[in-house]
């Protein structure tokens, strides 16, 4: 069966498998601490697991969000898309970002899974996991890159720009696979050059690779 990515938080690392469980295993010993029946279709291929606090949260095949506690796998509330939620859910201390296969993206209390805020692209389509710098987070869709306040929903800027995807952040630059260059965090700005590799960031710089055979690192 496929495993996901896991996810480590202290003594626990947590991994879903395609036979629809959440697995939490104990780091120091290998010993199974749950198994959590996540459920949607068979074979399973689910989100990532994420981890924050003292929650582990997955997106199962069915649009279904799960909150689980860590320690116990104890279902603390759910929350269902009616679309497909693909991607990986981005998590802050109060909130939770998701998005669907259609044109919406939520935003949920991180306590109770309430909705706080939606936001909708009309006709285009997310088809990235959202990414979170300060109080922004960007999310990619069908065409086009969109920045949005954190706290309130409000759109900052959109670029149309070819389908994104791996978006990393550094506190200077925000990078996807555009094939337009670079586009600056704060207005959307492109560079001019060419890029088909996935960026990474090391020591506080970013290296990417470009089409023009060239490796750059970005301060």
């Amino acid at each position: 069966m496929p495993l996901t990515p896991p996810a480590l938080k202290d003594d626990i690392i947590c991994v879903a498998s395609g036979d629809g469980y959440l697995y939490a295993i104990e780091l120091s010993t290998g010993q199974q601490k749950w198994q959590y029946e996540i459920g949607g279709l068979k074979p399973f291929y689910p989100s990532f697991p994420a981890i924050a606090n003292q929650s582990v949260y997955i997106i199962s095949s069915d649009n279904t969000l799960h909150s689980l506690n860590l320690q116990t796998g104890e279902i603390l509330w759910t929350f269902k898309d009616r679309s497909r939620c693909l991607y990986a859910p981005v998590i802050t201390e109060k909130a939770i970002y998701v998005c669907g296969s259609n044109t919406s993206f939520y935003t949920l209390d991180i306590e109770t899974g309430k909705v706080q805020w939606t936001f909708q692209t009309g006709d285009v389509k997310y088809l990235s996991s959202p990414v979170m710098a300060g109080d922004t987070i960007y999310i990619g869709g069908q065409g086009f890159l969109q920045a949005l306040d954190s706290n309130t929903g409000k759109e900052l800027w959109q670029f149309t720009t070819p389908l994104p995807e791996n978006l990393m952040l550094e506190p200077q630059f925000l990078i996807g696979k555009l094939g337009e260059g670079i586009l600056s965090k704060l207005t959307g700005a492109t560079f001019s050059t060419e890029k088909f590799l996935t960026p990474i960031i090391y020591a506080g710089a970013i290296y990417v690779g470009c089409k023009n055979g060239y490796l750059y690192a970005l301060d």
